[in-house]
């Protein structure tokens, strides 16, 4: 039965699973939610994943330490290529990873590297910077916005109390949750 890869490089789902696995242990980050780690390879279909995890799983390359979380195991690490393992050390390669991983492109790539330094920011001034002006059409720039605060995106931008949009905490090594 032959792997669908196209969209990951070359790599089947669990070989992508278990790099972004071994990558976020490597930033101290033993398990990740099984939705998040999804979004981050790429899936669409939720139960197709949960065969590719279990069937890892079988082979013992990874472990389900929480119900809805998946962590690598030592011989899930041996099977990942060393050279495919680029663990973060800062926040630009950190952010970097999520802007690769997720094919952030276009006006979301420009909202999302606006939002870098950490501060917190009105819909009009993200608008602005994007050049969605007083007279240009807000409604397509709120889909555009959408498209990074919305679960296909891992939530990489979130809205606070207050209304502002600022990066999540997962896009800032201190802070990943």
């Amino acid at each position: 039965k032959a792997k669908a890869s196209s969209s990951r490089g070359g790599q089947s789902l669990g070989q992508k699973a278990l790099i972004i696995l071994a990558q976020f242990r490597g930033m101290g980050k033993d398990a990740l939610d099984r939705e998040f780690l999804m979004v981050l390879c790429r899936s669409t279909n939720l139960s197709s994943f949960k065969v590719t995890l279990s069937n890892e799983k079988k082979k013992g390359f990874v472990e389900f330490p929480g119900g809805k979380t998946v962590s690598i195991t030592e011989k899930g690490l041996e099977k990942v290529p060393e050279g495919l393992i680029a663990v973060p050390t800062n926040d630009e390669e950190l952010q970097d990873f999520y802007k690769k991983t997720l094919n952030i492109k276009g006006t979301p790539a420009k909202i999302f590297d606006f939002l870098r330094d950490g501060k917190s920011r009105t819909f009009e001034e993200l608008a602005e910077h994007c050049g969605y002006g007083e007279n240009s059409n807000k409604t397509s720039f709120r889909v555009m916005l959408s498209t990074l605060t919305g679960a296909k995106a891992a939530n990489v931008v979130v809205k606070d109390d207050n209304g502002l949009y600022r990066l999540a905490d997962r896009c800032f090594l201190e802070k990943a949750e």
